[in-house]
């Protein structure tokens, strides 16, 4: 199998979106119990986003609304049924989709690693990560653990078997795995839906420095939790960086206003 490379540089014009999706759709066919017109049903269609470099947009909606197959379309993990996929402004041909999935990156609510021990899983990661960039796999593997104490997690973490480690564990090492690989854009579907508090707050941590160490990166969180969407954005707030909020609902992006943690005790106690 050969190794995803890094897409050419493409020089894109002012302002231009790092990845954005055009007019799309999405669909997926019913259950064998369920009627749909033509045996169909939208997921999401004439949808319209472009994400910049710097962006924050935490992601809400129903369960069930699309939030997930939205962020698999960014990340060119499916097809669309309609629309344009663009990476600093040109279509993503199939040729390029692997370097795109790369830049792109998507991390699933329910993450797997890809052998028996974290060690194994990060040299693996790693070994990817140096056939791809160019970097050293020392490099690679001590930026691993940097990450790791940086999230709280003990190097003796190293030897435990994959399926002994706990929720929040397994989202935190997902997580460090993703950051080696270097992407520019990072979407994070429920990062944290298994973790505990703690974790959660190490979590949130990690990728807000992430954030901030490149100002030509973006991130993308999907949650359920108003207050984490809360937390987060007054955290960027405090340091004058922009955060939007988004719903999907009935296959649409619309904004969400934002409602401080303040603005939210005054309406319970009105």
């Amino acid at each position: 199998m050969s190794t995803p490379q890094l897409l050419p540089e493409v020089a894109a014009p002012a302002g231009s979106p790092l990845v954005e999706l055009r007019d799309a759709g999405r669909m997926v066919l019913p259950a064998v119990d369920q009627q749909a017109p033509h045996g169909e049903r939208w997921v999401f269609r004439h949808l319209n986003l472009a994400l910049h470099a710097g962006d924050w947009l935490c992601l809400q909606g129903p369960s069930g609304g699309g939030k997930s197959l939205l962020l698999r379309a960014l990340a060119a993990m499916d097809e669309l049924d309609e629309g344009q996929l663009l990476w600093l402004g040109n279509s993503v041909a199939p040729a390029e989709t692997p370097g795109h999935r790369c830049r792109v990156l998507w991390l699933p609510q329910r993450p797997r690693l890809l052998a028996v021990t974290l060690e194994q899983s990060l040299t693996e990661v790693c070994s990817f990560a140096t056939r791809r960039g160019g970097r050293r796999v020392d490099e690679c593997r001590r930026e691993a653990l940097q990450l790791l104490s940086a999230a709280g997690r003990a190097v003796q973490l190293f030897s435990q078997p994959a399926d002994q480690l706990s929720g929040g564990e397994l989202a935190t090492v997902a997580l460090v795995q993703a950051l080696v690989l270097a992407p520019t854009v990072l979407l994070l579907d429920e990062p944290t839906a298994s973790a505990d508090p703690e974790s959660t707050e190490r979590i949130e941590s990690l990728v807000l420095r992430w954030a901030r160490e490149d100002l030509q990166r973006a991130v993308v969180w999907v949650t359920h939790d108003a207050q984490q969407t809360r937390r987060l954005a007054r955290n960027r707030d405090e340091a004058r960086e922009l955060t939007s909020i988004h719903e999907l609902r009935d296959g649409q992006l619309s904004p969400t206003p934002r409602v401080d943690a303040a603005d939210s005790t005054r309406q319970a106690e009105e």
